[in-house]
């Protein structure tokens, strides 16, 4: 877009579109007004005098202009609203609206529906807008195809803020990772998307939002965040890390990566069942120390309750310290921590062939069924077949 400076020039010469010459001279005077403050009170004056000029609309642009200079959000914002209720198809008004919505924050339902109707309408006529017969012969095609980048990024942009405003947080995920992919380097908008992940409350989700939030405090440049938010979104970021995970064990390889790559990799997921192998249960020991350490914090069943429970449980080995009832067990209680104590049940889908002896060595996984806190059980349900090591009765005889 050109400033409004350059589209109010051109409408200076044309004379006939002034009321009077006093209103050309008053006009006149804006263009040599260095201080915005003063310009605003120059466009009062006009706006006081010729309230119905038929060159209202770039007399708005000039207000948009000034309080841009004073980064008045408040006062762009009411102005793009008269823009948009004069003209809706006004570029200037589409473009600001799809900007400052964002910023309003707390935006009222109006103002979300103005960000909305204006990024919709940009999506729609982008083509036409960015049409290369429309581009001014002091941009070069990249640039005018850059601008035409922006501008659908804003859109996506101001898309998903209101979604995620409205809590709508899937349309906010689409809309905010639309306008990341865009523009990968601006961390403000990894943040938000970072967060509408994070609040979805699934593992997967929030370890993409861990992702997304290491990735933004990592920007560097333009696009990066100020300090101070860089500090308190990286707290927040190592905060639901060690809510997952345990502690901070892997986090900044973890970092490494998200700096290195706009978006998590498929199957991502942080917590304490990261690292963990399908088949080598020597691995998975200190996934089971992680697992058990977070479900012994206070907020245990909390964790249970929405990271683990359902989940299935890599491959893990103990010792049998109980099996009931003793000939054919359809439930065993296994030590993990050391040789003696229970803290795994193990409640079977059908009766084993027979019994074991204490101490026998077992592999095994299932499906965290429950978990009670005092003295601490994680109960699996699972099948005869996942647990591996039981004797035959053959072998016990």
């Amino acid at each position: 877009f050109l400033t409004v400076f350059l589209m109010f020039s051109a409408q200076l010469a044309l004379a006939a579109a002034w009321t009077d010459r006093a209103e050309y001279t008053l006009a006149l005077q804006l263009r040599s007004e260095a201080s915005p403050q003063q310009r605003i009170a120059l466009l009062d004056d006009w706006k006081a005098k010729y309230p119905k000029s038929s060159l209202s609309e770039p007399r708005r642009e000039l207000y948009l202009a000034a309080y841009r200079e004073l980064g008045n959000v408040p006062k762009m914002l009411d102005v793009t609203k008269e823009i948009i209720a004069d003209r809706p198809d006004n570029q200037v008004g589409v473009y600001w609206a799809m900007i400052l919505v964002p910023l309003a924050k707390d935006g009222d339902a109006a103002t979300q529906a103005l960000g909305t109707k204006a990024a919709q309408q940009m999506l729609a006529a982008r083509d036409k807008y960015f049409s290369a017969a429309l581009r001014p012969a002091a941009v070069t095609p990249e640039e005018w195809t850059a601008q035409s980048t922006r501008c659908e990024f804003l859109a996506h942009r101001a898309l998903g803020w209101v979604a995620w405003q409205r809590n709508n947080l899937p349309e906010a995920e689409t809309e905010l990772t639309a306008a990341a992919k865009l523009e990968p380097q601006d961390a403000e908008t990894e943040t938000w998307l970072g967060v509408v992940l994070a609040q979805q409350q699934t593992p997967q989700k929030q370890s993409a939002g861990i992702w997304q939030l290491a990735r933004a405090v990592a920007v560097k440049g333009d696009g990066a965040l100020a300090d101070s938010e860089r500090g308190q979104f990286l707290t927040s970021m190592e905060r639901l890390y060690v809510r997952l995970n345990g502690d901070k064990s892997g986090l900044e390889q973890v970092e490494a990566q998200a700096a290195a790559a706009p978006f998590s990799p498929d199957g991502f997921e942080i917590g304490p069942f990261m690292g963990a192998s399908a088949t080598d249960s020597a691995v998975n020991a200190a996934v089971w120390v992680r697992l058990r350490t977070r479900l012994t914090a206070a907020d245990g069943d909390a964790y249970f309750s929405s990271i683990v429970e359902g989940r299935e449980m890599p491959l893990l080995k103990g010792k049998l310290v109980r099996s009931t009832p003793r000939s054919k067990p359809q439930e065993v209680g296994i030590a993990i921590t050391d040789d003696t104590t229970e803290e795994v049940i193990l409640k079977l889908s059908a009766p084993l062939a027979s019994g074991a002896r204490l101490g026998t060595e077992l592999e095994f996984k299932g499906q965290a069924d429950s978990l009670a806190a005092d003295p601490f059980r994680l109960t699996l349900a699972a099948n005869p077949e996942d647990l591996v090591g039981w004797p035959s009765a053959s072998a016990i005889k």
